[in-house]
């Protein structure tokens, strides 16, 4: 099967294309169409809103078969020009299977349908229900009446009820808070508070009076008064019985002084009020009292400090005075009477006195200044002279201050005057010290104008003063420099403190005639009243220049000088190292003839002091060979040395190192050789001689080598062993021992000191001058 339209033709065809009833059949079938479609969308609109219809199933068959019903006729229309017959065909199919089933569905419908009731018996129902629900309406209604009765009736008493509980706990709260209220303001004041009852038994006492009391507020309360608080009574003061009994002063002040259980006395500010309820009723007495003894000191501080103000001011010679601007009255003190040369009396009035006795060419300046004070527009700060009747004149500096209303109008004025004539001599003595300095002096401002120079600096700079004052400092310096010397300036005043200009640079100064010269200045800041100021000391420096010039040279002839000096000091000092390594050598050399010697001969005796000269050759040896390893004659560092050496001696004594202990405490110290040798022949002699001597039949012990600096530039060199020690009869200087004598004559040759200790074990100590440390 085909559902194209070929081999038909279209039904327009069976009209004969005549408008007439082509119109016609497409308005009627398009007219039939729009009607099917728009009803299954009213049904299917119906079945959603009413979820409650039984047979909504009916509704959307019924939708279902209109909506092909409308098809069946659009196809009518489509078949006018397009000859789609099948497609119309299946269409109508659809329709008519749709129309079957929807007959089917109503004849199976009828029976449930006739089941129904009928709208008379709906009707009947209706109004039957309808009546029970207006009985049931009313029998609301009257319960509803009865129960807002009684809902008005149980909020009215229920609200009664409310508010007198609110107004209770209210009161209640009121109550607590206020006595919590009170007890903590009572517990946390700084004054103390008793509390007593009409038998003056104490029924409160806070913190504060029991730890100016010094006693336990549980043990105060319940006791009587006056076994707790006790005052001094005096002529000037009421004892408690006048305060507390019958006629007591209740509510008035007393400065008294309360004595507390340590004994001390507090003065204190005490003030006793009455606990009445009613006129005459009184039902206890609270006592407030507060220590006062710091305000005591505070107000003994203020009256030093005032004392030691007025000290100054006296010193300072300061007078004071104040202006009322309404009654127009001024006052002094002493101080403005000395500093204008008046008298006081009772008849004065400063201010005609004050306008009389300035000068009378700084008299308007001073009233036009102190108007403007009191306008406002500038400070009353000026400095002035004034004429005392002998006709002295003094210079005088005024300094003032305004008080104003809300309003801004001046209601008061104060200030202080003091005199400057000294300053002013002092400046003028300035000026003349500065045009007598030998050096060239010129002062400048903060903008770097000259306002002062001295003659030195019209003769460096070739400039009468006449063209250098308002001029900044500028026109001086050569105009290479000019732009960073602005800046250095601005520098200096940044951080002024008197220093050298330009420490590190060549500073030049120009001359009138553009000639430069090397100069040197100092620069030190003043302050002053005027403002601040730099005083700069100026020198040429050609002279000095030209004199460095000539050192140079000096320095350079004498640094050739020092080199071929130096050379010729290395040569020599290789020299003295090739002649030292010779000596240790040869020194070796007599010490192995020595030797050799000491193998041959068979006498004891002997052999033992060939031994002993064998061990000194060997000590001047081995210094030599420290020196030849040093390089530095002047500094043998002698405590490694002293170590080696002990080590050596030790060795070759033939002693095990079990049986003796060597101890060492020495200080790194260097030694010149003119004092090493000495001192290690010395070290050989002592060591020797405690290794044969202190330790007899063998015996085990321990020798302490020491060498250290102590004060006074002095060291000391030391060997010490805990043997049998030295006799007391033992004279070192009758003693024929070789070793001892060695010892005493190197002693002397270093003009040192030699200290013999006997017990325990013996000791022997060198006490030498050294170079000081550095």
């Amino acid at each position: 099967m085909q559902l194209s339209a070929s081999g038909f033709m279209p039904h327009g065809m069976c009209y004969l294309w005549q408008p007439g009833i082509l119109g016609l059949h497409i308005v009627s079938d398009s007219l039939i169409t729009l009607a099917y479609f728009s009803i299954p969308f009213t049904l299917i609109y119906f079945t959603t809103k009413r979820t409650d219809l039984r047979f909504s199933w009916v509704f959307i068959s019924f939708a279902v078969f209109i909506v092909a019903c409308g098809a069946s006729h659009a196809m009518e229309i489509v078949t006018i020009w397009i000859p789609a017959y099948w497609l119309s065909g299946i269409i109508k199919a659809v329709t008519a299977l749709a129309s079957v089933m929807t007959g089917i569905f109503l004849v199976k419908l009828v029976p449930t349908v006739l089941e129904l009731p009928s709208p008379s018996v709906l009707k009947a129902a209706n109004v039957e229900l309808a009546r029970e629900v207006a009985e049931r309406k009313r029998a609301e209604a009257a319960i509803r009446e009865i129960n807002d009765s009684l809902e008005a009736r149980v909020a009215e008493r229920t609200a009664a009820l409310e508010a007198a509980n609110r107004n209770l706990l209210q009161e209640i709260l009121v109550r607590t808070q206020s006595e919590e209220l009170l007890a903590v303001t009572l517990a946390s004041i700084r004054d103390g508070v008793i509390v007593t009852d009409v038998a003056e038994q104490i029924t409160f006492i806070n913190e504060a009076a029991t730890q100016l009391i010094g006693c336990d507020s549980a043990d105060a309360r319940g006791v009587p008064l006056r076994s707790v608080f006790k005052i001094v009574g005096s002529s000037k003061r009421a004892p408690l019985e006048e305060l507390i009994g019958p006629g007591a002063r209740i509510g008035s002040a007393h400065e008294d002084e309360l004595v507390a259980r340590s004994g001390r006395h507090i003065p204190i500010d005490l003030r006793v009020a009455p606990i009445q309820s009613g006129a005459a009723d009184i039902r206890g007495i609270v006592l407030t009292f507060r220590d006062f003894t710091e305000r005591q000191r505070i107000q003994n501080e203020l009256q030093k400090t005032n004392d030691r103000f007025a000290i100054a001011s006296d010193a300072a010679g300061l007078g004071f005075w104040d202006f009322d601007v309404a009654s127009k009255t001024l006052q002094w003190d002493a101080w403005m009477y000395r500093l204008y040369g008046r008298a006081p009396s009772n008849n004065d009035r400063p201010y005609s006195l004050w306008m009389e006795s300035i000068h009378p060419e700084d008299r308007e300046t001073c009233q036009q200044a102190f108007g403007d004070a009191l306008n406002g527009t500038r400070k009353f700060d000026m400095e002035f002279r004034v004429v005392h009747l002998n006709g002295q004149i003094r210079h005088l500096k005024a300094s003032s201050g305004v008080i104003r209303d809300a309003t801004g109008r001046a209601v008061q004025m104060f200030g202080v005057n003091f005199d400057i004539t000294e300053r002013k001599r002092a400046a003028e003595q300035l000026r003349l010290a500065i045009e007598a300095a030998p050096t060239g002096m010129i002062m400048t401002d903060d903008k770097g104008k000259i306002v002062l120079v001295n003659a030195e600096v019209e003769k460096l700079f070739g400039y009468p003063r006449s063209e250098l004052f308002g001029e900044h400092i500028e026109m001086l310096v050569p105009e290479r420099f000019r732009k960073l010397h602005a800046g250095f300036r601005q520098g200096f005043y940044s951080e002024s403190k008197s220093r050298p200009m330009g420490p590190d640079r060549e500073l030049f100064g120009l001359c009138k005639s553009g000639r430069e010269v090397p100069i040197e200045i100092g620069l030190n800041p003043l302050q002053t009243p005027e403002g601040s100021f730099v005083l700069s000391s100026v020198i040429d420096i050609t002279e000095r220049k030209r004199g460095v010039e000539q050192l140079r040279l000096l320095n350079s002839e004498l640094e050739r000088r020092i080199a071929t000096r130096t050379s010729e000091l290395k040569e020599r000092e290789s020299m003295l190292q090739e002649i030292h390594h010779r000596v240790k050598n040869n020194l070796q050399v007599i010490a192995s003839l020595i030797n050799m010697q000491v193998r041959s001969i068979s006498d004891v005796a002997t052999r033992i002091a060939l031994q002993q000269c064998r061990s000194r050759v060997e000590t001047m040896a081995q210094i030599h060979e420290m020196l030849y390893q040093a390089k530095n004659y002047a500094n043998v560092p002698f405590s490694r040395y002293a170590r080696e050496l002990t080590l050596r001696i030790l060795s070759a004594s033939g002693i095990s190192r079990a049986d003796i202990e060597l101890r060492f405490q020495l200080d790194e110290l260097a030694l010149p050789v003119e004092k090493a040798i000495p001192c290690g022949l010395i070290l050989n002699e002592l060591v020797a001689n405690s290794l044969k001597h202190a330790f007899p039949n063998d015996a085990n012990g321990e020798i302490l080598v020491e060498l250290r600096r102590v004060a006074g530039h002095k060291a000391v060199l030391s060997v010490s062993d805990n043997g049998i020690g030295i006799s007391p009869r033992y004279d070192p200087e009758k003693s024929n021992s070789l070793g001892i004598q060695l010892v005493l004559t190197l002693v002397q040759q270093l003009e040192a000191q030699l200290e013999i200790i006997r017990q325990p074990g013996a000791t022997f100590r060198v006490i030498f001058a050294v170079e000081p440390s550095e």
